[in-house]
């Protein structure tokens, strides 16, 4: 694969940044979830919100990358940075996310009828989520559909002086030029929430717990690593 190297280069890189401010990093993530996932119990719209915020928050947590790579301490106050993103560019972030929501609902109401897309329209514990095969599948749509704009954080935050249609192209360009490299991603990423149904088969419930616990921080971090040291190798920034 042409941009193996890259992305092993970019692998290490954020393997460094994590490794140079664990403690912090701990931090920030047990903070990012709290605040992300914490919105899905909204009663109807809450994982339509959580899917907006979530995007909106994570952009901004790549200016905590930024800080790290440029010898910096990251602080959780940067966060607050998200008040000041132009609107063009919250909406570029929500906008998309959004629609990346809405192909793996789709996908899911095809494979398993009507009913399924329900969980996530009402209250949060109380529907039936789709069963784990389905609820994957939405998975594998929902990243796939997303591909075009995976790197869309990482290029309004390198390059902020963009406009967001701008931002949105360069985008689309960097996922048609890297398309190996984001699937590969992709699918190392839907591979450790993959993990997550197949412990709980294996494992008895507490541990599968544990372990699911522990993967959802290092699948976040991970993912909010790789956008940035790739979209910094893929903007010619490094």
């Amino acid at each position: 694969m042409p941009d193996l190297p890259a992305f092993t280069h970019a692998l290490l890189a954020s393997a460094h940044l994590l490794a140079a401010h664990p403690g912090f990093w701990l931090l920030f993530v047990l903070v990012f979830l709290v605040l992300v996932e914490g919105l899905m119990f909204l009663p109807r719209i809450g994982f339509v919100v959580k899917t907006a915020v979530g995007a909106v928050l994570g952009a901004q947590a790549l200016l905590l990358f930024a800080t790290a790579a440029a010898g910096g301490a990251p602080s959780l106050g940067q966060l607050l940075g998200v008040l000041h993103w132009p609107l063009g560019h919250v909406l570029a972030l929500a906008g998309t996310s959004l629609l990346t929501f809405g192909l793996g609902l789709a996908f899911l109401r095809w494979k398993a009828g009507a009913a399924a897309p329900r969980f996530f329209f009402g209250r949060f514990g109380k529907e039936k989520p789709p069963a784990p095969r389905d609820f994957m599948a939405f998975k594998w749509a929902m990243y796939l559909g997303g591909l075009p704009w995976l790197m869309l954080p990482a290029v309004l935050v390198l390059t902020p002086q963009t406009t967001a249609l701008q931002a949105l192209g360069t985008s689309l360009a960097l996922a048609w030029a890297h398309l190996p490299a984001l699937l590969l991603l992709t699918g190392l990423t839907v591979g450790l929430e993959a993990l997550q149904p197949a412990l709980a088969r294996v494992l008895p419930k507490p541990a599968a717990l544990a372990v699911s616990a522990l993967l959802l921080p290092v699948l976040v971090l991970g993912i909010l690593a790789m956008q940035y040291s790739l979209g910094v190798l893929w903007l010619g920034l490094a």
